[in-house]
């Protein structure tokens, strides 16, 4: 159901103008949250395709000539970040698992994932710790604390500096946590066969992200 909701935005998002100067954050409505989000989405991406121009610069040289001087330190650093384990840069395997963890996430599922999260940046979380996509953190005192969570359960809702780390995260999230494999394999076979990455077609790997809570 929830995909199915996510697709319907990413629709509608595609036909709301994005010409309206931002609202107050307080107040969003749909036209304004997406004009409001739009940039963030767009900034966070390029900061993941810098990564990836890098990284498919390095591969290129790795394939021309596998003892060719590389920057092995951001290399690692790089897979660290990405959560690929026991990195060896003299096997293509590692090489492609970085390809396939390094890559955008379009702006319109992010712009969808948000609204359907935050209820369109009118959530709690959203307001109080600009957490507009849901994420959790685990150590007390780390965020907020949803009013119906679960007796014992330890969870709070992640308090983010900024709107736009939110999206820097939750865009990590899904280009590492081993729950959107399937979003990550999308992803790899449309730019395999040459096609966009929509977000109509990555959507189908958002089964796994938690419901909204508010």
């Amino acid at each position: 159901m929830k995909k199915q909701l996510t697709k319907c935005l990413i629709l509608l998002i595609t036909l709301v103008s994005l010409e309206s100067l931002y609202a107050d954050r307080h107040h969003f409505n749909a036209k304004s949250f997406i004009a409001y989000f739009t940039p963030l989405a767009v900034k966070a991406n390029d900061e993941i395709m810098t990564q990836r121009h890098r990284l498919l610069d390095d591969y290129a040289h790795f394939k021309h000539d596998h003892n060719q001087n590389r920057d092995t330190k951001w290399l690692l650093n790089l897979s660290e970040t990405y959560r690929v384990k026991s990195p060896d840069l003299n096997h293509d395997k590692t090489w492609q698992a970085l390809l396939t963890r390094v890559n955008m996430i379009p702006n319109s599922l992010i712009i969808s994932q948000a609204a359907i999260e935050s209820a369109w940046g009118n959530s709690r979380f959203a307001k109080e710790g600009n957490n507009f996509f849901g994420q959790r953190c685990y150590r007390q005192g780390c965020g907020l604390i949803a009013k119906q969570r679960a007796k014992g359960a330890k969870f709070e809702l992640t308090r983010f500096k900024s709107a736009q780390d939110s999206v820097t995260s939750y865009l990590h999230n899904l280009n590492t946590f081993y729950a959107y494999t399937h979003l990550r394999q999308i992803r790899r076979q449309l730019q395999t066969k040459h096609n966009n990455i929509t977000g109509i077609e990555l959507a189908d790997g958002l089964e796994s992200y938690s419901e909204r809570k508010t």
